[in-house]
Formats: C-alpha cells, sequence, structure tokens
C-alpha cells in the first residue's frame, strides 16, 4: 500500500496509480477521494492535487471563531466544487482521521459499517456514504 503522506502531490499521485497499474493492470480506472476537516478547504491545492473530491467532516466547535459559510465563500472554485459534505460530525473533534481509517479497512458489510460509524455521524450522513458508495474508494 502506498504510504499516505503529504509530499508533493504529483508524487503521491503517480505512486498510488502505479501500485493500483501494478496490482490492478493499466485498465483498472480509480477514482480517490481524500476525507478531510474543514480547516483543510481553503489552500487545500497546496497538500493535495484538484483532481482529489474532498469528503469534508464538520466538526462543530472545531473553529467557533470562523463560520461555515466564511470558508466556503472564502474556498478556491475548485476546492468549492469537489466537496462532498459529512455534517455534523458528533465524534472527537480530530476525528476525520478516524473516518477515514474506518472507510479504508472497511468490509463490504453495510451492517459492521453503519455500527462502526454510529458514534460519530448522524444516521443521514452514514445513509448518505452508504448510498453514494464512498467506502468503495479505499478498498
Amino acid at each position: 500500500m502506498v504510504n499516505r503522506s503529504y509530499c508533493s502531490p504529483d508524487k503521491l499521485s503517480q505512486a498510488i496509480l502505479q501500485e493500483c497499474n501494478d496490482r490492478f493492470g493499466e485498465g483498472f480506472n480509480i477514482s480517490i477521494i481524500h476525507i478531510c476537516g474543514i480547516d483543510t478547504i481553503e489552500n487545500n491545492t497546496r497538500i493535495l492535487s484538484t483532481q482529489y473530491l474532498l469528503a469534508v467532516v464538520d466538526r462543530p466547535g472545531y473553529d467557533s471563531e470562523t463560520l461555515w459559510k466564511e470558508i466556503l465563500e472564502n474556498a478556491t472554485p475548485d476546492n468549492r466544487e469537489r466537496l462532498i459534505w459529512i455534517a455534523p460530525w458528533i465524534g472527537e473533534m480530530r476525528s476525520s482521521t478516524q473516518l477515514r481509517k474506518l472507510l479504508t479497512n472497511v468490509t463490504s458489510d453495510h451492517v459492521t459499517l453503519r455500527q462502526d460509524l454510529q458514534d460519530l455521524v448522524l444516521a443521514s450522513c452514514i445513509d448518505y456514504i452508504l448510498e453514494c458508495n464512498i467506502e468503495q474508494w479505499f478498498q
């Protein structure tokens, strides 16, 4: 598996795609979603190429001085167009990483996934994750 790091987005993208090509052949078609906290929206292009969708975890109280509306208004158009919003987050304050890990290790068993997520996000958010099959990108 490719190590997750915030090195050059191009290098990381190439490493991920090379790993997929090595395992599944060059005909394998892949899309990648990066789950992140609200705090990464504004300048995320520095960290992650705009080819990725952003699944944003809205953590209430994370930055109480900044309104979500302001953050969205200040986000670059590229970032605004690639957002998947998961809100409200009811788990630990910095647990977008926790959600990422859950989806990375998920099985095809939706009952297990629902149980794992129920303490982190509302039922409607879990329904959205399952309906849109977001976890497929973390297999």
